[in-house]
């Protein structure tokens, strides 16, 4: 669909009409996809309906361009002369991740891109990671001012009603629109908080999830029943306008999971003209990274701890660290980009770590071998070895909670 001779033919000699998947309700589209049996494409029909050529390639196929390009002339050929179009460029989506409708509504860009896949399927070459997939989520007026902060001061919260959250089921397509309805949407807790004022200007953080279950129904029964959606907010921020009492921009990045598939989501939109908001969405915070805490079992109770350590999120790292003088250590330097967090999660859910029993070997750093003594392992106390890392680590069980003995990484900083 990118050749120009493609491009070229169907701007000048036809009217281009884009149907959203969807919506598959239209009586004109239902009437021209009973002639053909490719449930996706392109057609070429008369007014009336009558279809003339169709095409399923989409141009993708190797000499797709040339093949659609017969097939549209000769379904031009059937139709008969056609007077050039005279066409110029135009925008179809004005309101797409930009500015608001007369009727107060908005109309939020929403970017979906396969990240990766889980060892044991498919290569990800395959899935067609170097694409990048567009949808939109509107909102009502009313929905849209739900956004807001309803108290404008530093540091208030509130929470978002779920009706406006299920607006944004498209984020759990991971590629095609596969979630077709709010009524999908299983759970979405958002909530959002002003972490600064300066000036006119609230500068607001949101956090959540969203989760979903695409069931099918007679207009897409293609898709299987039953998948599953999940993504958590791993970066949420926005402007707003005290004085005009009106939202400036907003982003939300997630990251989540459809079934074996890792994708990410971005939300955007901002109210104008984008050089005049870079002087407001530079001061604006950083997207807050907090770490769901996981202790119930040793293996989460040290992945918790050296994400949130690397993270830099004091509140789970105390909660997962035995009691240490030099706490305060760990929270040396910088700490690491969200988008970096959201890796090393998603590689320490991966990576094997092994318990260690009494006599098994463990060669330091400076070269010194040591074996593990009976006081090492036992009731309440476990020392794990994640693959690839330098040193195992002890953890003990307090009060039902595993917590980390963190002298080691404490001594690693000083």
């Amino acid at each position: 669909m990118s050749d120009d001779a493609v491009i070229h033919l169907i701007s000048t000699s036809c009217v281009p009409v884009a149907f959203d998947i969807k919506k598959f309700t239209d009586a004109f589209f239902e009437s021209v996809k009973a002639q053909s049996t490719q449930p996706m494409g392109v057609w070429l029909a008369t007014p009336d309906g009558k279809v003339l050529a169709s095409n399923a390639s989409g141009g993708d196929a190797p000499n797709g361009a040339r093949v659609m390009l017969a097939d549209l002339r000769a379904g031009l050929k059937k139709f008969g002369t056609v007077a050039p179009r005279r066409v110029g460029p135009m925008n179809s989506l004005p309101y797409r991740g930009v500015g608001v409708r007369p009727d107060g509504s908005v109309t939020l860009a929403i970017t979906d891109k396969i990240l990766n896949g889980k060892p044991g399927t498919r290569p990800v070459e395959s899935l067609g990671v170097e694409r990048m997939y567009l949808d939109s989520a509107t909102l009502s007026a009313s929905q849209w001012s739900s956004l807001a902060p309803p108290d404008a001061r530093a540091g208030a919260r509130w929470t978002i009603p779920a009706e406006t959250g299920r607006q944004f089921y498209p984020v759990l397509s991971h590629v095609r629109s596969f979630f077709k309805d709010p009524g999908e949407v299983t759970d979405v807790p958002l909530v959002g908080r002003v972490a600064s004022v300066r000036g006119d200007i609230a500068y607001l953080v949101y956090d959540g999830r969203i989760a979903g279950t695409q069931y099918g129904t007679t207009a897409n029964g293609v898709y299987r029943h039953g998948d599953t959606s999940e993504l958590k907010m791993i970066g949420g921020v926005g402007a707003y306008d005290i004085r005009a009492m009106q939202m400036v921009s907003l982003t939300w990045v997630w990251d989540g999971s459809f079934e074996w598939m890792r994708f990410g989501a971005v939300v955007e939109w901002r109210r104008g003209d984008a050089k005049a908001l870079a002087p407001i969405e530079a001061d604006s915070p950083r997207p807050e990274t907090r770490v769901e805490l996981a202790d119930s079992a040793p293996e989460d109770a040290l992945r918790t701890f050296l994400v949130a350590l690397a993270a830099h999120d004091e509140a789970t790292l105390r909660a997962v660290t035995l009691p240490h003088a030099e706490f305060d250590l760990l929270l040396k330097g910088p700490s690491a980009q969200p988008e970096q967090v959201v890796l090393l999660k998603a590689r320490l859910e991966e990576t094997p770590m092994k318990r260690l029993r009494v006599g098994d070997p463990v060669k330091m750093p400076d070269g010194e071998s040591r074996v593990i003594k009976p006081t090492d392992v036992g009731e309440g106390r476990v020392v794990l070895w994640p693959a690839g890392a330098p040193l195992p680590s002890r953890l003990e069980e307090v009060g039902g909670h595993w917590k980390v003995f963190a002298a080691p990484f404490i001594a690693a900083r000083k």
